[in-house]
């Protein structure tokens, strides 16, 4: 699935939080609060993203772009542009992959790993995360963002692949701004995401094998 599996699969590195300003949270209660208050109303997404992948065997990252689309209850969809077409569809059901055309698509259910992965970006982005059981949380702020530091609490599961998931929220609107993600060797992938609109009309057929 090449580059593609970045995204679902790997992941990124601590941040320097001397440099950027990071303390711990205070009022986490109030955070926790007033991020589910303004996402319980959220049944769609749609967002442009930026996904660097920074590899110490390498001397520069890898980039790409694309859109992501996101429809409750559990239907998303990453389009890559850049630098080549890739699309990937969960649909509750089944992944579908269309490689520049060639398109292919198997149960949700056989590839476990990959389906959890991709839910836990889209609760990350959705806010959802935080009341997620499996990791023990850590709060931090900055003047323009709040950071939730996730560890995964069963290494056997998804600890094989994250050592720790970054969610950085905009002060301004608690909407995720950014999502780093921390590979046990190291390495990690970052997703960046601008242009957000909530609650815009996706028809579900855009989630389904064309």
């Amino acid at each position: 699935m090449r580059y593609l599996c970045t995204i679902l699969l790997y992941v990124t590195i601590g941040y320097s939080f001397a440099q950027d300003g990071f303390v711990a949270m205070e009022e986490i209660e109030v955070f926790r609060n007033t991020l589910a208050e303004q996402t319980s109303s959220i049944n769609s997404i749609q967002a442009e993203f930026k996904q660097e992948k920074f590899m110490s065997i390498l001397s520069q990252q890898l980039v790409a772009n694309g859109v992501i689309q996101y429809k409750t209850p559990n239907m998303v969809k990453w389009s890559y542009t850049k630098p080549y077409k890739y699309d990937i569809v969960l649909n509750g059901k089944e992944i579908i992959i269309n490689d520049d055309g060639k398109v292919n698509s198997f149960s949700v259910g056989s590839s476990k790993m990959f389906s959890e992965m991709n839910q836990l970006i889209v609760n990350s982005v959705q806010g959802d995360v935080l009341n997620d059981n499996k990791f023990m949380i850590s709060y931090f702020e900055n003047k323009l963002y709040y950071l939730t530091i996730l560890k995964p609490l069963n290494k056997e599961q998804l600890g094989n692949f994250v050592e720790e998931i970054h969610v950085f929220f905009d002060k301004k609107n608690y909407s995720v701004s950014k999502l780093k993600m921390v590979e046990p060797e190291g390495d990690y992938t970052e997703l960046s995401f601008s242009n957000k609109h909530f609650n815009q009309q996706i028809s579900d057929e855009i989630f389904t094998k064309k």
